[in-house]
């Protein structure tokens, strides 16, 4: 048995075409972070391309750091208590709200934005000018508090921001590589977005089915 397929109308297309251009005005706006901090690495006389040290031992080690930020991220997915319960709830509000649905191609394009751009500028270009005048843990968590205030929409979401920033900042610090954060925040972004993806087409799903379900007679 043949279904019809539905031609896509005006509003359909224009609906997509308005999707494409806020993904790529919001790609755009998380891309413009690295000629940023290239130019400030320029006239910082910070050595980028030195700091990455891509190596197969800096990838296995940022692979293993996404480990503890996904069982977070799992038992946040979970946890009733209610100022995560609404944090999360607000996280989802947020994401339903941003113009574009999220697919699988956007989320990677969006996480190797994220990890490349926020890495590079935080921990390669900030965390080492601030390392050159500040103790190591100081200048960790100097970067780690001013990235947290630039993720400030909430005040947890800046407060976790700031402990995810500290914990990317101590794994830079400890392997001499840019690569290894930059991997692991890469990643990391893509399970969350994943998360958050599968969770608005769950809710829309139930909210669909509750709008076609007759009324009782």
């Amino acid at each position: 048995m043949t279904h019809p397929v539905r031609e896509a109308t005006g509003d359909d297309r224009e609906m997509k075409q308005s999707q494409t251009r806020a993904f790529l005005l919001t790609s755009a706006l998380g891309a413009m972070l690295i000629p940023a901090a290239f130019g400030i690495a320029q006239a910082a006389s910070v050595d980028l391309p030195a700091l990455l040290n891509a190596s197969v031992a800096n990838a296995l080690l940022g692979l293993a750091a996404v480990a503890p930020l996904a069982a977070a991220l799992h038992w946040f997915m979970r946890t009733h208590w209610r100022p995560l319960a609404d944090f999360r709830e607000s996280q989802l509000q947020f994401f339903s709200e941003l113009g574009f649905r999220l697919t699988r191609p956007r989320i990677i394009l969006l996480s190797i934005i994220a990890g490349v751009s926020e890495e590079t500028m935080f921990r390669g270009v900030l965390q080492t000018i601030a390392d050159r005048q500040l103790p190591v843990a100081a200048a960790i968590a100097l970067t780690s508090l001013v990235f947290g205030l630039l993720h400030a929409r909430t005040v947890l979401y800046a407060v976790i921001a700031g402990l995810v920033g500290a914990y990317l900042g101590t794994l830079f610090w400890a392997t001499g590589s840019l690569f290894a954060p930059i991997l692991t925040h890469t990643i990391y972004d893509f399970i969350a977005f994943e998360w958050t993806r599968i969770a608005l087409e769950r809710r829309a799903g139930v909210s669909l089915a509750a709008q076609n379900r007759p009324l009782p007679q």
